[in-house]
């Protein structure tokens, strides 16, 4: 763990947390999963796409003995095909040892769930094959509870609990899986709730504008929210883990800042050339130093993910419809 507090291995994080770098894409530090353990029962937080269902499961149960049994819900952050998109995968595997099994998520994310094609259609444009399966999921999967409503997991103690606090913005169903002990915030799984970090030494993020859902307003909105709670360790949908209070407010008040910076520069440069590619282009050039290590990333990839960041801005601008 650097001094920032910046974790990006695999393992425990608390005593009730584990940490699952899901090795999406046959890359490492994409894509992050999380188990919360008590000493009767699990909940799995994301899952990524059905290809990394298996890498989540095996180490799971190759590297921290945990027993499927003893899984009892599957919560996602938000229905997209790289967070949730194995769903259906996991919870017809698991209910093979736990049939009571349920994905506790809200009204919403359920209804994405169990509509996948449009999104698919949109993620395959930007991702290709990489993005896995990701079929409808029946009724009796599911467990409906609302944003902020408790949950307690079997094993808990008198003064921990679960709830799922709405963070939309990123997209309309985004919610951050959130342990609270003592009411004080242990442990706030972000999902992309406060961007995504693709630099190894710093705390610095890029935006999570994806189309067609982003809303900038209530992005920011949720941000301060999540500000608010001061949770003492966040994880990060992409990628890893923040521990202590500092660098966690440190983070989401960097990502807040660069959300209103993304938005203007996006704003300007429109206005200078009515371009999506121009745009990504001059700020691949002169906004990414400090932010992401182009050394060790992808360029490809990563060019895409920003003309989908762009163009999520330019959908909320008005600027672009969806497609």
């Amino acid at each position: 763990m650097s001094l920032l507090g910046i974790v990006h291995s695999s393992g425990h994080i608390t005593d009730n947390i584990i940490h699952v770098d899901l090795e999406q894409y046959n890359s490492f530090e994409i894509c992050s999963a999380f188990l919360i353990i008590t000493p009767d029962s699990h909940a799995i937080l994301d899952c990524g796409t059905s290809n990394d269902v298996p890498t989540l499961l095996t180490y799971l149960t190759s590297k921290h003995q945990i027993s499927l049994k003893k899984i009892k819900y599957l919560i996602p952050t938000h229905y997209h095909f790289d967070h949730f998109g194995g769903g259906w995968s996991l919870w017809n595997q698991i209910k093979e040892y736990n049939p009571d099994v349920k994905i506790l998520t809200t009204s919403k994310t359920k209804k994405q769930l169990q509509d996948p094609e449009l999104h698919m259609k949109r993620a395959y444009r930007t991702f290709g094959k990489m993005i896995g399966e990701m079929r409808s999921i029946p009724d009796k999967a599911f467990k409906i509870v609302n944003p902020n409503e408790e949950v307690l997991l079997p094993g808990f103690t008198d003064t921990q609990s679960l709830s799922l606090v709405p963070s939309p913005g990123h997209c309309e169903d985004h919610v951050c899986p959130t342990l609270f002990d003592h009411q004080k915030t242990e442990f706030m799984f972000l999902g992309e709730a406060a961007g995504t970090r693709m630099h190894s030494q710093n705390l610095l993020t890029l935006g999570t504008s994806m189309p067609p859902e982003f809303n900038y307003a209530t992005y920011i909105q949720s941000l301060e929210h999540l500000i608010e709670l001061n949770p003492m360790n966040i994880g990060l949908g992409h990628f890893g883990v923040i521990k202590g209070t500092d660098n966690t407010l440190k983070l989401m008040k960097k990502n807040l800042e660069f959300t209103h910076r993304f938005r203007t520069y996006v704003k300007e440069k429109f206005e200078e050339k009515n371009e999506t590619r121009w745009i990504v282009e001059q700020f691949i050039e002169n906004e990414l130093e400090g932010r992401v290590e182009t050394s060790k990333t992808d360029m490809r990839f990563l060019t895409r993910i920003i003309v989908a960041l762009v163009y999520g801005q330019l959908i909320d601008l008005g600027f672009r419809d969806p497609r």
